[in-house]
């Protein structure tokens, strides 16, 4: 047993002591570590035992690292008992689990653990400890700081999602090294496959019992296919053998599926499973019928020609509509929005932007997207880079720890929005694309 119960026991019926507050020391306390030799960055547990009758005595930690260490466990056990008639006396162990992580190297005097109970205090004798440092020779990449063995772990993602869409990708660490696993994950390879645009760092997520750490990660991807994410290498210390020991996590594939723009010329009639055919038909049927076949056919001409004639009508109504009303709404709503609302009213006015002006159908626009309608639609390059730009900035604030200057990205939108306002209004001319 880590806390010799015995000494204890001795120590609390041995002569009273005076403790360096003046008080009178009638409580045995006694604190223990298990090893001398420990490493920067691995998880010590201090035991700390107080021995009493039936209530526990308050224990005070002390300060290391310019805080207190992290209090894991209590527990208590029966160590003596004694009576004489009826009066019976107790003595227990109270038991505290402590855990204290060191951050440099050299020699750690744990101060002493101090109990009071009743006017009655003690204090545990200070424990020397030599914290060593980690050693260079030999350290793999994907080293992330953790001392002692720890499992990876990924998230399944979906198998598919559509072009635009987002999924979060999770590794989680499992174990004693993932206390200390504090450096961010090495993404470059996923960066390679995705686009930096479409990586953005969520924060991480910390379990104790037991011990984890979950780094979080939107993904988008930014073209069609199959996305490969790549497996990702951890490495961490084993202070027993003293060497370093790698853990690799799995592949795993998503399907990006392209949306097909809608055409209605892809629309095909079924025949009407009433329609009389064959040879059996009487001569009025097939008057009847080639009839109701002329007019239906005249009544199609008439239509597709009035809708012909109405065309340019409808798309300069839906221009200046959108001039008049469009823009400065979105406008008015991005200058009423409070700072935290800002990226994500950005992408919701692209959105209607360009529902309103190119008919595109609802959903996410990735940058990408942005960028190559404006290109095919208006022609301005210049345009079109910029609206990409806002758009990253928007994903951004949107799905980054790392938001940015919320103010900047709000008048850079209300600028880019007026621009795009002035581009209606102004004259094309044949040969002359819009800058």
């Amino acid at each position: 047993m880590i806390l010799t119960i015995a000494g204890l026991i001795l120590c609390s019926l041995s002569t009273h002591a005076t403790s360096q507050e003046g008080e009178t020391a009638t409580l045995s306390v006694q604190a223990h570590v298990k090893g001398s030799t420990h490493f920067v960055g691995q998880g010590i547990e201090i035991r700390v035992g107080v021995v009493g009758s039936g209530v526990r005595p308050k224990l005070k930690a002390p300060r290391i690292f310019g805080r207190e260490p992290t209090l894991i466990g209590q527990e208590f056990r029966q160590v003596a008992s004694s009576g004489i008639g009826d009066v019976r006396f107790e003595q227990n162990l109270f038991i505290s689990r402590y855990r204290l992580i060191p951050e440099r190297a050299g020699v750690l005097t744990i101060p002493p653990f101090r109990a009071s109970l009743d006017g009655s205090s003690g204090a545990s004798r200070p424990v020397v400890l030599m914290i060593r440092a980690l050693p260079i020779e030999g350290r793999p990449p994907g080293f992330l700081g953790g001392v002692g063995k720890l499992s990876i772990r990924v998230e399944p993602p979906p198998k598919s999602i559509r072009l635009g869409d987002s999924f979060e990708y999770q590794v989680e660490l499992t174990g004693p090294g993932a206390r200390g696993s504090v450096e961010p994950l090495d993404l470059s390879r996923l960066v390679e496959r995705v686009g930096a645009g479409g990586v953005h760092t969520l924060p991480e997520q910390q379990g104790d019992d037991p011990p984890s750490r979950t780094f979080r990660t939107r993904v988008r991807p930014e073209r069609a296919g199959e996305l490969v994410v790549p497996p990702l290498t951890v490495a961490w210390f084993d202070p027993d053998s003293e060497h370093y020991q790698v853990a690799v996590s799995e592949a795993l594939r998503v399907r990006v599926e392209a949306v097909e723009a809608f055409d209605p010329a892809q629309l095909t009639a079924k025949p009407s499973l009433d329609a009389p055919s064959g040879p059996g038909m009487s001569r009025n049927q097939k008057a009847v019928w080639t009839v109701t076949a002329s007019g239906l056919v005249l009544v199609l001409v008439l239509v597709a020609r009035r809708l012909w004639g109405r065309r340019s009508r409808l798309k300069s109504w839906t221009h200046g509509k959108l001039k008049k009303q469009g823009i400065p709404e979105l406008i008015q709503n991005l200058e009423a929005a409070q700072a935290s609302e800002v990226p994500e009213r950005v992408a919701e006015s692209l959105r209607k932007l360009f529902q309103a002006r190119f008919g595109r159908q609802e959903g996410e626009m990735t940058p990408q997207e942005v960028k190559r309608t404006l290109l095919e639609k208006l022609g301005d390059p210049l345009l079109a880079e910029s609206f990409k730009n806002l758009a990253e900035r928007a994903d951004q604030g949107r799905f980054s720890t790392n938001s940015g200057d919320l103010e900047n990205l709000r008048s850079l939108a209300i600028e880019r929005l007026g621009r795009f306002e002035e581009g209606l209004t102004r004259p094309r001319r044949k040969g002359n694309v819009s800058k």
